[in-house]
């Protein structure tokens, strides 16, 4: 088991922090495993005067199970190489 803190777009990190997406895609460059925890952390994209993008911590955050995996091999026709779906589980909140 291992624990992962991740970056979350503002707009998916809602659907995330109140169950309504019980899953999560990711590029499978941590090799996730079942029962690893997640720690989302909310960001919104900001942009400079000269148009550089980059993320800023909103202040909010949620930490999820790792409930399934799936991956590339388990499902070639759905989901890209190198890339997973993570099954997540019901929420619980970080302050």
């Amino acid at each position: 088991m291992k624990d992962h803190e991740l970056k979350c777009l503002d707009r998916f990190f809602g659907a995330i922090f109140d169950g309504s997406k019980p899953f999560e895609v990711r590029f499978n460059d941590r090799d996730y495993q079942v029962d690893d925890m997640l720690l989302l952390v909310e960001v919104r994209r900001k942009s400079t005067e000269c148009g550089v993008v980059y993320p800023v911590q909103t202040g909010r955050c949620v930490q999820r199970r790792v409930t399934y995996v799936l991956k590339h091999d388990d499902f070639p026709e759905g989901v890209p190489d190198g890339w997973c779906v993570l099954g997540l589980s019901d929420r619980s909140v970080t302050p």
